[in-house]
């Protein structure tokens, strides 16, 4: 099983020729899955998802971990 797993911000496996035709053209039995942190499309698409910014701005923050 070929699985590709990528988390870049819209747009940059294309830019590099990595996209989801270019690879399966090259492997048709690719499974290829993107995990971005504000979805392909959307106000938000372009911003960069790290774990931290996720967590904030979800709120998960404020609901863990202890106090200052």
């Amino acid at each position: 099983c070929d699985v590709l797993i990528e988390n870049f911000r819209p747009g940059t496996m294309e830019r590099w020729g990595l996209g989801p035709a270019d690879l399966e053209a090259r492997n048709p039995n690719l499974i290829y899955t993107r995990i971005s942190g504000y979805g392909q499309d959307g106000p938000y698409h372009a911003r960069p998802g790290f774990a931290s910014v996720c967590e904030g701005f979800g709120g998960f923050r404020h609901v863990n971990g202890f106090p200052d």
